[in-house]
């Protein structure tokens, strides 16, 4: 819902060097919404994290809204200074069992001038993993490959 903006490199490059970025506030004078498709994430722990920055345009200072339709794992405002530069967020959270969610961004305000949004990204985070058995048929087969090399230079 509302509009944002891409911009960055070379149009309207409020952050050089940070190529293309979201504009939360776009064109419209209505501060757009941005909302994930739908995410099947299983149990375990997941780390969100993005970048935003200030709007850079010595106007009111704005803030934006993230959320996850998860309940109470994911739901806050964040605000900078108008001229703060891109700042890396990260949030973690547990899920309990599997589920189907989404994950939004929402700016505020209504005048075209909104928060900077830049590098989305999920994962997931589980200290405890095991290795899948691919990696593990991989690392046999290394082994197994040593081991007939040494075989091979003991019989000559």
């Amino acid at each position: 819902s509302g509009s944002v903006d891409l911009i960055g490199n070379g149009y309207f490059d409020l952050q050089p060097g940070n190529g293309l970025y979201v504009d939360m506030d776009g064109t419209t004078g209505n501060a757009g919404k941005m909302t994930s498709m739908n995410l099947l994430l299983g149990a375990g722990t997941y780390a969100l994290s993005f970048d935003l920055a200030g709007n850079n345009r010595n106007h009111g200072q704005e803030s934006v809204t993230v959320e996850g339709n998860m309940g109470s794992l994911l739901s806050e405002s964040s605000s900078l200074g108008i001229f703060d530069p891109f700042q890396t967020f990260t949030r973690t959270f547990t899920i309990a069992s599997g589920i189907t969610t989404n994950i939004s961004f929402e700016g505020s305000g209504g005048d075209n001038i909104g928060m900077l949004l830049d590098n989305v990204v999920l994962e997931s985070v589980e200290q405890n993993s095991v290795p899948e058995p691919l990696s593990l048929g991989l690392l046999g087969a290394g082994l197994v490959g040593i081991g007939l090399g040494r075989k091979r230079r003991n019989i000559r």
